[in-house]
């Protein structure tokens, strides 16, 4: 069991293939839904519903991004119901998808205003993970990029 699971070694794509299941991850990787968790606890000290939800809400913002719409976004992550979605993506990044989603937008308004070259949204351009720092990482040990340093640091970087 450990070395068929321990010779995987990308487990993103694999947990994005599952739609962030457990039980179909488990399927994926062909072993039981019970030996997948004694594994992910080894190896990520989680079990795999924490380590797929810390996943798909640190794809939660470029995704947003990308779609625009909070609804279909929760849809492809794998949430049944929005308002679960906005209730974890508020509990990780201090803000709705929705502000989040409106301050992307406010700082492209003022970006275009001031006539700049290429307006990328500062909440969510290429740097925005870079911007996020170490208290608070649900992904931390998860080998995935740091979420953010506080609650309100990718929300309130609003334009006025």
């Amino acid at each position: 069991m450990s070395s068929h699971l321990n010779s995987v070694s990308e487990w993103i794509p694999l947990g994005r293939n599952a739609r962030y299941r457990p039980a179909e991850l488990a399927r994926i990787c062909q072993v039981s839904p019970r030996q997948l968790q004694r594994f992910f606890h080894r190896r990520f000290r989680q079990v795999p519903r924490q380590w797929l939800d810390a996943l798909r809400l640190n794809e939660a913002p470029d995704l947003l991004l990308q779609l625009n719409n909070v609804k279909q976004a929760a849809y492809e992550l794998g949430f049944r119901h929005p308002s679960h979605f906005i209730r974890k993506f508020k509990w990780v990044y201090g803000c709705t998808p929705m502000e989040f989603l409106c301050s992307c937008a406010a700082v492209t308004a003022h970006q275009r205003s001031l006539r700049l070259p290429n307006p990328v949204p500062n909440v969510a351009g290429p740097d925005w993970k870079s911007r996020l720092g170490a208290s608070h990482r649900p992904t931390a040990h998860l080998g995935l990029p740091h979420l953010r340093e506080s609650p309100e640091s990718i929300c309130t970087d609003r334009v006025a």
